[in-house]
């Protein structure tokens, strides 16, 4: 420890014998010419009187009372402490009594370059050089820093993240101590003498070669590069920084600790961010520049004549000062050569406003000539439904006729876009909007974007008949193809087709046959029902009949039906035009012809028997003048069916010309014209008359009369029937 050569530095000394005179006896008497240099009044002056109790001084702490042995098991604490010119550091022990004595003492005059430092910076460096000095004590070791920058402790702390803008010597210091098991405590200057007094009567260095002068970190060889490339030399910003009114306050700080800043920031920025280098103030790597030389630091940035993001990288690489980036975007949008040269602005999508019904915005645009004919589309904005015209031309006139289908179809909107067509421009065409109450608007001059609902549906358009590879003949039928499908289609932006954007449905494609109809309409029950088969009559339009005969061969709905007519004509009829009718109802009027009154023949057996009894009856009333024959027939068979009331096997023939048997006849229906035939009776239940000859005959199968047949004889009517259906009504007989 070299001797003080002020009053300063002799009370520093004095400060650290007093940091431990319980350990030296007689202390105040070798002090004494010493304090003598401290009174008022009196010349700093080294006598011999003065250096013989400095080293007695020197001695007594040196000397086993005020140093101890390491020992692993004790608490080992870490004092560090810079000056202007020097950094201090003691290692000691803290005994079980709370008393403090020191392992080792260690002191180092600061190089020229670290002297330039920012009073944080030497002593967080005196930190590091402690821990260096005795790194063989602590290596593996928990240990105590004590140190009387508060600052410090927050950045250096072991169980807080470092600061995020945290200077880059800092960052540095940071990753070396992240090697040690340490805690760190702030002490005030006061109790901190020990450490205080080496560092302001630090060791010499044992050399005073140029390397040694000015040995600095690798931070300090960054920084210096940074000058390198500026326009500027270090001399002219630490000359500038002095003259600086706000930088001249925060260079004082920097050197010597001393000063106030609200919120302890410069600005914006906390002070841990700014170092100090031989009289230039660094903001981590970047050199802070003085106002003066600002200007002529812009210049330099926009040599190049690049834009704003590429100017502000670059200078975030070199220099800062406050509000750096609206100097750069003042000198940037000033510059008439930039201005005059630059590239077209970012292309922005045209956004409109979106619209609340269909058909309020309506875009139209022509396509054409293409594939020899002019097309005019039409597409609204809120469905997104096209609508696609070919025209011969593209006047105004037919325009407006287009138009003017187009508005009564889908109403009036409320805006048309277009572009700036002469169609669209002209007089003819702006006042027919303007009578319609519509408002024009067009795009931009070369800028089609605008109605880039029609430009981007013309690209379609195109491309879709060029991939149907249609030509100037088939071009309306490859059209309407487009439009169905594309109508069909979902829509990227709404998400829902074109046809349920404007219908809440989707139209009906050939895709739809893959499907199964199943109808939901449930029919209501009508009161006339036909089924298959059934006798009818069908109104007739094309005829002298009103009504002609058939039969139901279909039932095509609900209300209509497919009648196949008598003579084989085939009808689809409403059942408002159709009746029914009996079964048997004939064919036409030639049906109705006179009834044969004669008795029927009752057979016993078979019916092939009775077929040929039938036959033989035949030639027998061939002879239709013979009264007596007839007669006699009619009584022997009426006495053949009174006296065989249990037979098993009856057949009843016509006793008419015709073999073919007839359908029931109702039991009052008398068949014979004379009242008081007596041999003759009809049946109430199985029995069957006679009926006339009907073409084409009727063949109803042969009824047979049970064994158990009980006959009754009917009440007796005069009156002749006029139609057939009114003798031919069956009824079962009970």
């Amino acid at each position: 420890m070299r001797q003080p050569s002020n009053v300063s530095e002799l009370r520093s000394f004095l400060g650290m014998i007093h940091y431990y005179d319980r350990f030296i006896p007689n202390l105040s008497s070798i002090l004494q010419p010493l304090n003598r240099l401290l009174q008022k009044n009196v010349k700093f002056y080294w006598s011999t009187e003065c250096e013989k109790s400095f080293q007695a001084a020197k001695k007594a702490f040196a000397s086993p009372k005020c140093l101890v042995h390491f020992d692993p098991r004790l608490p080992i604490t870490l004092a560090t402490d810079a000056s202007a010119y020097g950094v201090g550091a003691v290692l000691s022990h803290i005994f079980p009594d709370g008393s403090e004595k020191a392992i080792q003492y260690a002191s180092q005059t600061l190089s020229k370059t670290q002297q330039s430092y920012s009073q944080i910076d030497k002593e967080a460096y005196a930190i590091i050089y402690g821990v260096k000095k005795f790194h063989q004590y602590l290596q593996g070791a928990k240990f105590t820093l004590i140190t009387d920058h508060k600052p410090l402790t927050q950045i250096f702390s072991p169980t807080k993240g470092l600061p995020f803008y945290t200077a880059s010597r800092m960052q540095h210091y940071a990753l070396f101590l992240q090697g040690f098991n340490y805690d760190i405590k702030y002490r005030r200057s006061e109790q901190h003498a020990n450490a205080d007094c080496l560092s302001r009567l630090p060791i010499p260095r044992g050399s005073s070669s140029p390397e040694q002068e000015f040995e600095c970190d690798i931070i300090d060889d960054f920084q210096k590069v940074t000058f390198e490339t500026l326009p500027i030399t270090a001399e002219q910003v630490a000359k500038c920084t002095l003259q600086d009114r706000e930088l001249s306050k925060l260079l004082n700080f920097l050197e010597s600790g001393k000063g106030y800043f609200k919120n302890n920031k410069y600005d914006t920025v906390p002070l841990e961010e700014f170092t100090l280098l031989h009289g230039v103030i660094f903001r981590n790597h970047r050199v802070v520049v003085p106002f003066q030389l600002r200007k002529q630091i812009l210049r330099e940035l926009h040599e190049g004549h690049f834009g704003i993001v590429r100017m502000k990288h670059l200078a975030r690489g070199y220099v800062w000062w406050n509000k750096i980036d609206k100097d750069i975007e003042e000198i940037s949008k000033n510059c008439g050569n930039c201005n005059r040269f630059k590239n077209n602005p970012p292309k922005i999508s045209h956004i409109w406003e979106p619209t609340e019904s269909p058909f309020e915005r309506v875009h139209a645009d022509f396509a054409g000539p293409f594939l020899g004919h002019n097309f005019l589309i039409l597409v609204d904005a809120h469905t997104k439904w096209p609508e696609i015209h070919i025209v011969k031309n593209i006047t105004s006139q037919t325009t407006i006729n287009i138009c003017r289908q187009y508005f009564c179809t889908y109403g009036l909107p409320r805006y048309f876009v277009t572009d700036n067509g002469r169609s669209f421009t002209s007089n003819e065409f702006t006042n027919f909007l303007k009578v319609n109450g519509i408002i024009h608007k067009r795009t931009a001059p070369f800028h089609p974007a605008t109605n880039g609902q029609a430009e981007r549906y013309v690209q379609t358009l195109k491309n879709a008949l060029k991939r149907m590879q249609s030509n100037h003949t088939n071009v309306h039928v490859d059209l309407q193809k487009l439009l169905l499908q594309y109508r069909n289609t979902p829509h990227a932006g709404t998400g829902k087709t074109p046809a349920e954007m404007l219908f809440a449905r989707k139209i009906r494609t050939r895709l739809d046959l893959l499907r199964p109809f199943e109808s939901k309409f449930q029919a209501q029950n009508t009161p006339i029902n036909f089924t298959e088969g059934e006798r009818v009559s069908a109104r007739n339009y094309s005829g002298t009949d009103k009504w002609l005969f058939g039969r139901i061969c279909e039932r095509l709905g609900t209300l209509h039906y497919k009648i196949r007519l008598d003579d084989g004509r085939e009808w689809k009829r409403h059942v408002n035009q159709l009746r029914k009718i009996g079964e048997y109802t004939p064919s036409s009027l030639e049906d109705y012809i006179t009834l044969d009154y004669a008795p029927p023949e009752i057979v016993r057996g078979n019916t092939s028997d009775c077929e040929e009894r039938g036959s033989s009856r035949d030639n027998v009333r061939g002879n239709s003048n013979d009264t007596n024959v007839r007669d006699s027939s009619s009584e022997s068979n009426s006495s053949t069916l009174r006296n065989s009331p249990t037979s098993s096997d009856i057949t009843v023939r016509n006793a008419s010309e015709s073999s073919v048997t007839t359908p029931p006849a109702p039991p009052y229906s008398p068949l014979s014209q004379d009242g008081n035939n007596t041999l003759y009776s009809t049946p109430t239940s199985s029995f069957q008359a006679s009926t006339p000859v009907h073409t084409p005959p009727l063949k109803p199968p042969l009824l047979q009369i049970p064994e158990n047949l009980t006959l009754k004889r009917p009440q007796r009517v005069g009156r002749i029937p006029e139609r057939l259906k009114d003798c031919v009504m069956p009824k079962r007989m009970k």
